[in-house]
């Protein structure tokens, strides 16, 4: 019969940011090199703003004129949100030194924002004339081009996104789960072509940049015991045992075959157990040493049976590693569990796969252990002993 123990567990979640900005009014290269007109500045000092007065004259070899109106970057001290603007107006683009018409704009603006993990962005061309030529721009113009073709192209309100997360997992404590969203926005970019590719362009030109980048992070941390049933709460503690299983993979060159293991792993991946981890699996496929525990979560599950000598509150064991097989990197899934005594019915599923290419291993085995036992285990109260996996081989 199953005896839950324990008093019940305590989860806290914590949601923090970081983010980052850049305003840019100008840059400039010329044949693959940069020419150090305008710097930049970027949003690590909350509260940074500029508001410069002036104007920024471009190198001899393309005299280019842009005056300034604004350049500023803001954060709060939490940094859930972040600004990063970039202004100028009367643009001369003097195409005319490379054969082409002269391009002139009377307002550029950019802007990237962070709002609570999020970036987002805009910005605004007003006021376009190529050559002689006024050109009539929509409002909500977006990434379009004009093409000067064989001189050059010019791309208006440029954006890109990109974003990434990573999470620890459901059976890790704590468990921290990051996103990254990044935002960059650019009034203009022009391009002067070169006279043959694959040679760069003899001129980049980007004008009003503005970029964000900003991470949320929420960390889950469970505490304390708990005892069946529910959403089976993380338990403290460690687990041994070992034993063998028969091969039910499918891909392998001998389904059916027997494979034995033997493991001391932890509750939690910041845990160490009496003795240290380890994981090791032998069989027909090859030899398997576990490295590194990635996730792992202790549950008492009141489906299984109640763990005796020691008391343990937990019965279940859930975790990811990565190590090596037959010389090779190697990812490994576990599930164990301590049924009691006498232990004639505690389980185990092995799931070990390469993570190169060609795969050197390739092992899938679950069921009921034979010649062997799994142990759940409190943690000790003081001091520990090194501790050796029952039933299946170590190295």
């Amino acid at each position: 019969m199953h005896f839950a123990v324990g008093a019940s567990a305590a989860t806290t979640t914590t949601t923090t940011y970081s983010s980052s900005c850049f305003a840019q009014l100008l840059s400039v290269t010329l044949a693959g090199e940069s020419i150090p007109l305008d710097e930049g500045r970027d949003c690590s000092d909350p509260g940074d703003s500029f508001v410069p007065v002036g104007t920024i004259a471009g190198p001899a070899e393309f005299p280019l004129v842009v005056d300034v109106l604004y350049e500023s970057t803001s954060r709060s001290a939490d940094q859930s949100k972040a600004r990063a603007r970039a202004g100028v107006a009367h643009v001369f683009l003097p195409l005319s030194t490379f054969g082409g018409p002269d391009v002139t704009l009377d307002v550029l603006t950019s802007e990237s924002t962070c709002k609570d993990g999020v970036a987002d962005g805009s910005s605004h061309v007003v006021g376009l004339k190529v050559g002689e030529d006024q050109v009539e721009l929509p409002g909500d113009i977006t990434g379009d081009t004009i093409d000067l073709s064989p001189v050059a192209f010019i791309e208006l309100n440029k954006a890109a996104d990109s974003s990434s997360s990573s999470d620890t997992g459901a059976t890790s404590n704590p468990r921290v789960q990051t996103t990254t969203d990044n935002h960059e926005q650019t009034a203009l970019h022009l391009v002067v072509l070169p006279a043959e590719e694959p040679d760069p362009p003899l001129l980049d030109v980007v004008i009003a940049h503005t970029s964000a980048s900003c991470s949320k992070t929420t960390t889950t941390t469970t505490t304390g015991g708990g005892g069946g049933g529910g959403g089976l709460p993380a338990q403290t503690g460690w687990m041994n045992g070992g034993g063998t299983m028969v091969d039910s993979s499918t891909t392998t060159v001998a389904p059916g075959s027997k494979v034995s293991h033997g493991f001391v792993l932890p509750c939690f991946v910041n845990q160490t157990p009496p003795g240290g981890s380890n994981l090791t699996v032998n069989g027909h496929f090859g030899h398997f040493k576990l490295s590194t525990v990635d996730t792992v979560k202790c549950t008492d599950d009141p489906n299984q049976g109640d763990p005796q000598n020691p008391k343990a509150t937990f019965n279940t064991m859930d975790g990811t590693g990565t190590g090596v097989c037959n010389g090779a990197p190697a990812k490994a899934t576990w599930h164990f569990t301590d049924e009691g005594e006498p232990n004639t019915a505690d389980e185990a599923k092995l799931e070990i796969h390469s993570t190169g290419s060609p795969s050197v291993c390739d092992l899938v085995v679950t069921g009921l252990l034979t010649h062997g036992n799994n142990q759940a285990h409190p943690l000790p109260t003081t001091g520990g002993s090194s501790v050796k996996a029952k039933g299946g081989s170590r190295s």
